[in-house]
Parts: structure tokens; C-alpha cells; sequence
């Protein structure tokens, strides 16, 4: 019991001093609050054509909206798919390490460049975002593979088979067909809940 309290701890503080907290480690990327009445589960890849759309096309109207509001919180989870997806994955939890805000930056241009996501396209990807040098050294030795196991394992738990798949709430969204119908979903969810 003591060696259990005492490796727990320890695995915690490694968690923690890699720069990124162990909660999203353990659950995917966290965007809006923790404490928002309603949350949504999104599993993707990131050379998922239909994951791009989620991106280029949802994130923005919920950044807007319900995100900014303290409304609605978001989770990112890995789900690589398509075959090589992993190392990119990878990648953009080396971008979190360094910042939410390069991470944002570095999945959009994972998006952007959907195509080329080979180990030195994404170290180029990074440093043309003026990344530091660590961040080719996370990529080359796949810091992060752990946790993208970890959060696909999850999604199995989930029961997803493809991407995008959408958790909000007891509702599942899977696929570029019904990603327009998750705005909706989501306002019908907001509406149930006090407004701050």
C-alpha cells in the first residue's frame, strides 16, 4: 500500500514537471472550464479529412460561443486511424508541452499541410512556428506515445471506430455527416443550463 502511495505520487509529479497538467494526460486536451455544465468529447485524427472539417468549421462557432462563456468545456482525444498518425499525435502533444496556445497553432497547421505529417515535415511544421529546439528532440523520441495509446484506449472504451466521433453528453456524433447537427445539439444542451 505505501510503495503503491509512493509510486502514485511520484508518477504524478513526472506527469505534472513535463509542463503539461496529468489531467490531460490522463483525459485528452482540455479547452473552456472544467467546471462547465456541459461537456463534449471529441476523438480525432489528425490526417482525418472529416477531423478538418470539425476543426476548420465547428471549433470556431464553439470557441465563440459557449466555450468563451464558461458554458461548455471540450476535450480533445487522440484516435490515430489512418495509418503513420500516431507520430503526429506525438507531435502535437509536444507542441501542448510547450504551450496551449502552440498547440492550437501547431494542429492547425497539421491540418493545413494534412498530407505531409512525416517526422521531419512536423519538426519543419514546429519550427517554422518558432518552436524551441526540445520540441524536434520530443518528436524524435515519441515523448508521448504513451498517452496517445492511453487516449485511444479510451476511445475503444468509447466504443469510436472512425473519426470524428462526438461524446456530448449521452449523444454521439460520428463522422462529417452529422457534424453540423452537433451546433444544434450543443444549444439544445446550453439551453437545459443556467446561463452565468
Amino acid at each position: 500500500m505505501y510503495k503503491t502511495l509512493i509510486l502514485g505520487v511520484l508518477a504524478s509529479v513526472l506527469l505534472v514537471s513535463c509542463g503539461i497538467p496529468a489531467d490531460e494526460q490522463e483525459q485528452g486536451i482540455l479547452f473552456g472550464s472544467p467546471k462547465a455544465p456541459v461537456e463534449m468529447i471529441v476523438y480525432l485524427d489528425y490526417q482525418c479529412p472529416e477531423c478538418k472539417q470539425f476543426h476548420d468549421n465547428i471549433l470556431p462557432a464553439l470557441e465563440s460561443a459557449a466555450l468563451s462563456e464558461g458554458r461548455l468545456s471540450l476535450r480533445l482525444r487522440d484516435f490515430p486511424v489512418i495509418a503513420g498518425s500516431n507520430i503526429s499525435h506525438n507531435a502535437a502533444w509536444c507542441a501542448r508541452e510547450i504551450g496551449t496556445k502552440e498547440y492550437r497553432a501547431f494542429i492547425g497547421a497539421l491540418y493545413a499541410n494534412i498530407d505531409a505529417q512525416r517526422i521531419f515535415q512536423l519538426k519543419e511544421i514546429g519550427n517554422s512556428l518558432g518552436f524551441p529546439k526540445s520540441f524536434a528532440e520530443c518528436v524524435d523520441t515519441e515523448k508521448y506515445a504513451n498517452v496517445v495509446s492511453t487516449l485511444k484506449n479510451k476511445g475503444r472504451a468509447d466504443n469510436v471506430v472512425r473519426t470524428p466521433t462526438i461524446l456530448l453528453g449521452k449523444r454521439r456524433f460520428n463522422g462529417a455527416s452529422e457534424l453540423f447537427q452537433v451546433l444544434e445539439a450543443v444549444n439544445e444542451e446550453l439551453a437545459k443550463t443556467p446561463q452565468n
